[in-house]
């Protein structure tokens, strides 16, 4: 299997060399010797956000929102998740920029989908792509085939919600069955 990731957008490294960069070196004790311009993301995928009504619905990928792009930047000894908000009319712009556990786990995915390579025989290159289900606490690159969605597979990112362990593939089938059934019904006030 080989796996791809879409072209990211205009304006996705600059934004990231400048604003990202800016945002880590402030949490850094001692100056950045930065004779490169700013740091580069490691990894970048297009982001999707899958909703707790979307999983319930039994139709959940036909429920998947695109939501920008994710970008890992590793500098000064920091792992930061930056999401990037990608408008048509606009150039990228930082939405937030997360650290800790969740960066590190995501900063694995690209070993993880590498180490795929020639599990799943034949059939077009698959494209990586992050899912974001924020109802389950549950983040994972999500390897997609247009042609053939029955082909996706799903690899569950650092922390893995219990059903799950981080850095293995899953069918999404499993994934969306699994999640939905953890989905908890919230009081009605």
């Amino acid at each position: 299997m080989s796996t791809y990731v879409p072209e990211p957008p205009p304006g996705l490294g600059d934004e990231i060399a400048g604003t990202v960069t800016d945002l880590i070196d402030a949490r850094t004790e001692e100056p950045v010797d930065d004779q490169a311009g700013g740091a580069a993301p490691q990894a970048s995928w297009p982001a999707y956000h899958l909703g707790a009504d979307a999983l319930r619905s039994g139709d959940a990928l036909s429920q998947v929102v695109p939501i920008g792009w994710l970008a890992v930047v590793q500098r000064a000894g920091l792992t930061a998740l930056a999401e990037l908000d990608v408008r048509a009319d606009a150039s990228p712009e930082v939405r937030q920029v997360s650290y800790g556990d969740l960066a590190q786990g995501v900063a694995r995915l690209s070993e993880a989908a590498r180490s795929l390579d020639g599990d799943l025989a034949g059939g077009a290159p698959l494209e990586q792509r992050l899912l974001r289900v924020p109802a389950c606490l549950f983040m994972g690159l999500w390897l997609h085939d247009d042609a053939d969605p029955s082909r996706d597979v799903v690899i569950p990112s650092e922390p893995a919600p219990p059903a799950f362990e981080a850095g293995r593939s899953y069918p999404m089938a499993e994934v969306l069955e699994t999640l939905a059934a953890s989905v908890v019904e919230a009081p009605q006030p």
